[in-house]
């Protein structure tokens, strides 16, 4: 992660080294958890960082990275979500939680599509570890600021946002997903809009309690 999103050229040993010396002078601190090593800041040291970075005119080219790294981060959670590593991956996406946060912050205020796919790519791990009303939120944010998106992703995210509202038993709010998702069926031929939709004649209850 620090590789890409610094997009140094330095070598892994530089790089080790340069960590290193960052521990040493107490601006990075070192964490160790279950053999994952991490690195964090203080929050001062960080908004020194920050200030630095904006002065020297790099930092909306490092958070740029840094939302790539986390779209790509996301997008294998997706791809590799069935399967043995299931449990590794939602322990990872726990960690990297607030990197998610800001990179889907930093999205909304460039692209509300890159934000959609974002959340959508993490819709499991929303639904599995209970997360629904962030997911929800996420959700109609990213759908709010991506109206030229293309209208699979919109469905796709339409169909995660409706149904988590049926799982918090909030019918208003999943009546306008269907009805949003049926406009998005009469504007494409895409054969994956139309099966991904919740259709009206369908009778949709709250959760069973």
């Amino acid at each position: 992660m620090v590789e890409q999103v610094c997009g140094t050229d330095l070598t892994e040993t530089q790089l080790l080294d340069a960590l290193s010396a960052l521990v040493d002078k107490s601006i990075l601190i070192r964490e160790e958890n279950e053999g994952t090593i991490r690195f964090r800041m203080l929050e001062s040291v960080q908004e020194n960082g920050r200030e630095q970075a904006e002065d020297s005119g790099r930092y909306p080219e490092c958070r740029r990275r840094h939302r790539d790294w986390c779209v790509r981060l996301a997008l294998q959670v997706e791809a590799e979500w069935i399967g043995p590593h299931q449990l590794q991956w939602v322990a990872q996406l726990e960690r990297e939680l607030p990197n998610l946060r800001n990179a889907l912050e930093f999205s909304l205020s460039e692209s509300g599509e890159t934000a959609l796919r974002i959340v959508t790519a993490l819709y499991m791990f929303w639904t599995l570890r209970g997360r629904l009303s962030e997911g929800r939120r996420w959700y109609e944010r990213a759908l709010t600021h991506s109206t030229d998106a293309q209208p699979l992703d919109r469905a796709k995210a339409r169909r995660g946002a409706a149904t988590m509202a049926v799982l918090q038993g909030d019918l208003p709010a999943v009546a306008e997903h269907v009805a949003q998702l049926e406009a998005l069926a009469e504007q494409t031929a895409d054969p994956l809009v139309a099966f991904g939709c919740f259709r009206r004649h369908h009778r949709i209850s709250p959760p069973t309690r």
